[in-house]
């Protein structure tokens, strides 16, 4: 941001009226919009010199604070963001920079990502460790199509799983961790990953999801399984026309929860609050669900 001030004429005759003195007001604000490459160069031009006995060559050096090497840390972080922040393909961004007169092939692109990908590792391994410890964890399942699995694929045999998902996952506790699984392990597996850094004095992790197989953990019993009530009522929806009368009940029912999640959203319960709430308004909602059986 630059400041543009009038300090040295405060106090000065009016230039319109000639009557009045200037004095401090508010400030006005200009905002000029340029346009440029996402990945901009400078190129220095640095004069050598050949001594006419040896025939060595000297450099100049670069200009103090210079990075070395030709790509900085910026344009890595750049190229990383515009590719999977912003979903800009690499060809099209190879396709912008050579207009500029600012080149970068689309495999160099990727081995800058891949730079940032290597320094981010630790930070993915200890988001990993501080999402374990949070009090519920919500997750889910989709698929994916990652190009060296699907070169994989045509060298494995039949009886070996082929398959490619993503698995996300929100932890929520004292902060709000997103994480993000890619490769061939199921949504289940990948919990499982997070349940081993669980520390034991914090007892069960509550795990919402879907009812697949695939979202259950295989190797700990280290949490409590909760459903999605979204899923179960579009489940009844879907054969509304066939038992009307009974999926009205439950539908309604549904309806009402959403609407006790929405108070205690807005009433900003504790968790204790919360189970308080639950007890004393939803759960003879459960009761009468049960009895309509």
């Amino acid at each position: 941001m630059v400041v543009c001030e009038n300090d040295d004429v405060i106090g000065e005759r009016c230039p319109q009226c000639q009557r009045g003195t200037l004095y401090r007001f508010s400030a006005t604000i200009d905002i000029p919009i340029d346009g440029q490459a996402p990945l901009t160069a400078a190129r220095y031009q640095r004069l050598r010199l050949r001594c006419s006995a040896c025939l060595a060559i000297i450099t100049p050096a670069l200009p103090a604070g210079l990075e070395q090497g030709k790509y900085t840390h910026r344009a890595n972080a750049t190229t990383a963001v515009l590719h999977y922040g912003l979903g800009m393909p690499f060809y099209r961004l190879e396709k912008l920079q050579a207009m500029v007169g600012v080149p970068i092939a689309d495999a160099t692109q990727w081995t800058l990502v891949e730079r940032v990908a290597d320094c981010a590792y630790p930070v993915f391994n200890a988001m990993v460790h501080h999402a374990a410890q949070g009090d519920v964890v919500y997750h889910d399942t989709t698929h994916v199509y990652t190009l060296s699995l699907v070169k994989e694929n045509k060298q494995l045999s039949e009886d070996t799983r082929r398959g490619m998902f993503t698995t996300v996952m929100v932890s929520v506790g004292e902060q709000r961790i997103v994480l993000y699984f890619s490769g061939r392990q199921h949504a289940g597996e990948n919990m499982d990953t997070l349940l081993f850094q669980r520390s034991e004095a914090l007892g069960p992790l509550i795990k919402m999801s879907d009812a697949l197989t695939r979202n259950r953990p295989k190797l700990s019993d280290n949490y409590i399984q909760c459903y999605c009530a979204g899923h179960a009522a579009r489940q009844f929806g879907d054969i509304r026309g066939f038992f009307p009368q009974q999926c009205e009940v439950v539908l309604d029912i549904s309806s009402q929860l959403y609407e006790h999640e929405a108070a205690i959203e807005k009433q900003a319960l504790t968790a204790q609050q919360r189970l308080i709430y639950y007890q004393q308004h939803t759960r003879p909602l459960i009761d009468t669900l049960s009895l309509s059986r």
